[in-house]
């Protein structure tokens, strides 16, 4: 799991017990967020457990990823800041099992384990046209992405209640 922030309780004792039930669950932190904003209390009862916990590189202005990857088969892409009130606030999470997004997800996670490890900001060569990734390609794929356009770039869904005669 990569994440920006980590404060929510019902998702620490989720890690918690996968865990202690053998899963190899491993965490990626904003550094920033990590050392400033994440108490004692998130962190000892995941240390205790064994669950890896590192903070990200400092190569990095900060590490605001949201994903993680489950078995290597089910990738999690997600706008949730695991804060506390996460659910009341307007996000979304999109579940893949496309292998071609896992296994790009998972070689930027092992990068990104290795590049806290020594200060680092090497990004692995990237090839799944679906993802965009900072800061090595985010810009121009989104570019590329908005140019793609050929009628509108959000497209409300009208029914009967929003037609006007």
């Amino acid at each position: 799991m990569m994440k920006f922030h980590l404060t929510t309780t019902a998702v620490v004792d989720a890690l918690v017990a996968a865990a202690k039930r053998g899963v190899d669950v491993q965490l990626i932190l904003d550094a920033g967020n990590l050392e400033s904003h994440t108490p004692a209390a998130i962190t000892k009862p995941l240390a205790a457990a064994g669950v890896k916990v590192v903070a990200s590189s400092p190569a990095f202005q900060i590490t605001h990823v949201k994903s993680l990857v489950i078995d290597g088969t089910t990738a999690l892409v997600m706008s949730l800041n695991l804060t506390n009130k996460f659910d009341e606030t307007r996000d979304y999470a999109v579940v893949t099992h496309d292998p071609g997004v896992i296994a790009e997800f998972t070689s930027v996670f092992e990068a990104d384990l290795e590049n806290a490890k020594n200060g680092t900001g090497v990004t692995p060569e990237l090839h799944d046209a679906n993802l965009a990734w900072s800061p090595v390609n985010s810009e121009g794929r989104l570019v590329a992405f908005i140019d793609g356009a050929q009628k509108t770039w959000w497209s409300r869904r009208r029914t009967s209640a929003t037609r006007r005669s």
